[in-house]
């Protein structure tokens, strides 16, 4: 009898450490499709550019398509760039006294550059880092996908791919007038807790691959007005969107064997890569 109880005993640990490991061996999978014609394959992965100590506990799913890939593909190789803080400064911004007064306040409130140092930066970096701030102040950080897969191409000597340019991304970044940035800016700066919301609902519905929900919550994210506010978003999506799509079909023609990771707005969202492609590849899911 004892002998029964204890084949029992281990049966059940056996059973209730494989559950354990397994879980924590295979981690979640992201959105990932799989864009095929007829000789050859790549894989698209969606990122966020940013997570917490999750983002890096992938599938095998996820790592097997890496690791049949030749090379990767991403926005930016953050690890080759040579910042120039002068692009950054701007000692003469012109920005109303009510929304400098806000700044002031909203600088004294949260993890932020003191006013000294914020206030001679240009009014365009200043909204990129009061945008990323509610991520980082709900604990996210920097380091995304982008940045992990970059770092294991590197140890791994895969090539590295950009599909643009360190100035194309300051392009956009400073590529608009103060008036928009100043009211960007004031946006942010207003509704600053509902946006601190909405970057935890993104960011959970990207680990949970949930498609529809990060589709709704990227499409509220666009909402614009103005004609310079369409252009921007034109500038930082569908024109992007539309350069990747064709460098994937390059990919495919040329039948290289590439991981593509992209900001996940880009493969799902209106106008988006998988939209671009979908009529002309087949494309599959990866789970």
């Amino acid at each position: 009898m004892k002998k029964i109880i204890i084949v029992m005993i281990i049966l059940i640990l056996s059973i209730i450490f494989y559950v354990i490991f397994r879980h924590k061996e295979y981690g979640y999978t992201p959105i990932m499709y799989e864009i095929c014609d007829d000789d050859s394959c790549i894989y698209l992965l969606g990122s966020m550019h940013l997570g917490d100590d999750r983002i890096n506990k992938l599938s095998n799913i996820v790592r097997k398509a890496y690791s049949k890939s030749d090379k990767i593909a991403v926005e930016l190789n953050v690890n080759s760039v040579n910042i120039n803080i002068s692009d950054y400064i701007d000692t003469n911004n012109e920005i109303s006294e009510e929304l400098n007064n806000k700044l002031i306040d909203f600088s004294n409130n949260h993890i932020l550059f003191p006013y000294d140092v914020l206030k001679n930066m240009k009014l365009g970096y200043i909204y990129d880092y009061i945008s990323l701030l509610p991520y980082l102040e709900n604990g996210y950080n920097t380091e995304g996908l982008d940045n992990y897969f970059i770092n294991l191409a590197e140890e791994d000597n895969k090539e590295i791919i950009e599909l643009e340019t360190y100035d194309e991304q300051l392009s956009l970044l400073f590529g608009y007038s103060n008036e928009f940035y100043s009211k960007q800016l004031e946006e942010v700066i207003n509704n600053y807790d509902d946006i601190k919301d909405l970057s935890i609902k993104l960011y959970e519905a990207y680990l949970n691959s949930d498609i529809n929900e990060l589709k709704k919550l990227i499409d509220e994210d666009s909402i614009s007005n103005t004609e310079e506010e369409e252009r921007y978003l034109k500038a930082m999506y569908d024109d992007r969107n539309s350069k990747m799509s064709k460098k994937i079909e390059e990919f495919l023609d040329k039948d290289e064997k590439v991981f593509m990771i992209v900001g996940c707005a880009h493969v799902i969202g209106n106008n988006g890569i998988v939209e671009l492609l979908n009529n002309k590849y087949k494309i599959s899911i990866v789970k």
